[in-house]
């Protein structure tokens, strides 16, 4: 549990998904088989359901600490983390009782607290912890209230287990991303024999259009279609089977089930490239903060399903019916799509990308600042006549958009250094409605600043969050305003990021909330 600990941390701190694999195969290589099944359950998000509350844990810790209880509600307000203040509160287990349960041991014993009457619970906590090291305690401390999450995907995972193992990334992904449960699965049932049939092509690489589209020669040679910034996926029917496909070796399936009628729709051996978009039954308009909802969800109900369903927005057309269609141009590939879409029954979950239909560079840069109104984030560009070994899509992105917003609170991360994020708020009426949450964009002198004044006005303490006087104005810029009538602005803003920070302006000088509803119609 102590080594799950570190490898968290050492995750987390990962620069990209390269030394994530790596971190996580350097680990997986020192550890037997149990502990190996347990490992790659935790890091993807297989964790056990919560066994006790939070309350509970405080006010057992305060009695095993023999620390009142006033004293660790103050520290956990310091520290924030109820997991990792209650670890560091409690005495240090005693080196007589020989040492530390392995991993698997460990959440035997889990299982085994949970198993019991909720009245009996108390005296398996307390005697884990006599056991375990304080950073072991933090992991179990979540594991018990349910507030452990996942770090890494299945993909990612299955890509340093096949760096252990010499198996098949594909097929380990495929198993890893099913549900499964590790108290009863062995190694070797994360380990199946490849599975080609419903291996995913390369995906096509996109890249921003920095430089003017000029740039890119004549407009012609470029077939214009809207993306609307959704979960790029291949979506396979081969081999009797159906596979969705995210980047980077992700089977994202079981996320999507109101898709699955296109395995009985489509013909046999096809393959898709698209993006997954969430859109308002009513309205068709896209809901990226549901997508992102879905994604982070472990059950779907019939609501989630109802309320935001799924539509397969293609954009190429890499196989059909058996014939491989990688070597045409992506002009026909295109034209091929949209006669297999116009085929399909009208209530099918697949609809082509639609097509921009302005010519020139310049008609097409005024259809771009359009494009918000359909729903659309940018628009992809694709050389007609590339095979699709050499396509490469262009996202051609409108300038952002941006308000001024006043700072209203503050999120600190771990240790003494600057704050890890911040939340501005708009005016509506007298009150203020906070609209988003960012933490790119500000100069590394400034950050520091900020967080200094930060800690010196800090009027309220909320775990982790710092309340603050609504006197700082700051520029925040976005790509998009969606709605998401779960917030308490109703709107989600999409790449946020800070533009600048107006000390000397005054707070009554913010933007309001219809002034940002009004940016969410353009």
């Amino acid at each position: 549990m102590k080594g799950l600990a570190r490898l968290i941390d050492r995750l987390e701190a990962a620069s990209d998904d390269a030394v994530r694999v790596q971190v996580l195969a350097r680990h997986l290589r020192s550890l037997a088989d149990a502990d190996r099944v347990w490992v790659l359950a935790l890091v993807t998000g297989h964790a056990p359901r919560r066994a006790v509350t939070g309350a509970q844990l405080r006010a057992w810790a305060s009695e095993a600490a023999d620390l009142p209880a006033w004293l660790v509600d103050d520290s956990l307000a310091v520290a924030g983390d109820l997991a990792e203040t209650l670890a560091h509160l409690l005495p240090r287990p005693d080196d007589d009782d020989g040492p530390a349960p392995g991993l698997a041991e460990t959440m035997a014993r889990l299982r085994d607290i949970a198993a019991v009457d909720p009245g009996a619970r108390k005296a398996g906590v307390l005697r884990l912890w006599t056991v375990l090291p304080p950073e072991a305690r933090a992991v179990a401390n979540r594991l018990l209230t349910g507030s452990f999450r996942g770090v890494v995907t299945p993909g990612l995972a299955s890509r340093a287990l096949a760096e252990v193992t010499g198996g098949d990334a594909a097929a380990m992904a495929q198993r890893l991303a099913a549900p499964w449960d590790p108290a009863t699965t062995r190694m070797a049932d994360l380990t199946p024999e490849p599975d080609g049939a419903l291996r995913p092509y390369p995906f096509a690489p996109a890249r921003p259009l920095d430089a003017a589209p000029e740039t890119l020669g004549p407009a012609g040679d470029w077939a214009a279609a809207w993306h609307f910034g959704g979960l790029r996926v291949q979506a396979i029917r081969r081999g009797g089977g159906w596979q969705v496909w995210a980047p980077e070796g992700e089977p994202v399936t079981a996320r999507f089930p109101d898709l699955d009628l296109l395995a009985r729709l489509l013909p046999e051996a096809t393959v898709i490239s698209g993006e997954i978009v969430l859109s308002d039954p009513t309205s068709g308009q896209p809901l990226p903060a549901a997508l992102a909802a879905r994604m982070a969800r472990k059950t779907l109900s019939a609501r989630h399903l109802a309320d935001a369903p799924a539509v397969l927005v293609a954009h190429d057309l890499l196989d059909l019916a058996g014939d491989a269609l990688g070597l045409m141009p992506f002009a026909t590939r295109r034209d091929r799509l949209d006669m297999l879409c116009a085929r399909l029954p009208s209530g099918a979950p697949i609809r082509p990308a639609p097509a921009v239909v302005e010519e020139g560079w310049p008609n097409r840069a005024r259809a771009l600042l359009r494009g918000r109104a359909l729903g659309a984030r940018s628009m992809w560009l694709t050389r007609r006549a590339a095979p699709f070994a050499a396509t490469e899509v262009m996202d051609w992105s409108p300038p952002p958009m941006s308000i001024a917003a006043v700072l209203i609170h503050a999120e600190v991360g771990q240790g003494p250094g600057p704050l890890a994020a911040f939340t501005f708020a708009v005016r509506d009426g007298v009150a203020l409605v906070p609209v988003a949450k960012a933490s790119d964009g500000l100069p590394p002198e400034d950050r520091a600043e900020l967080s200094a004044w930060v800690r010196a006005n800090t009027t309220d303490r909320f775990g982790p969050v710092r309340q603050v006087p609504p006197v700082q104005v700051f520029d925040i810029g976005f790509s998009a305003a969606t709605a998401a009538p779960r917030r308490k602005s109703g709107l989600m803003l999409e790449a946020l990021r800070i533009l600048s920070w107006h000390r000397d302006r005054a707070a009554d000088d913010i933007d309001t909330l219809d002034t940002l509803r009004a940016l969410s119609r353009m």
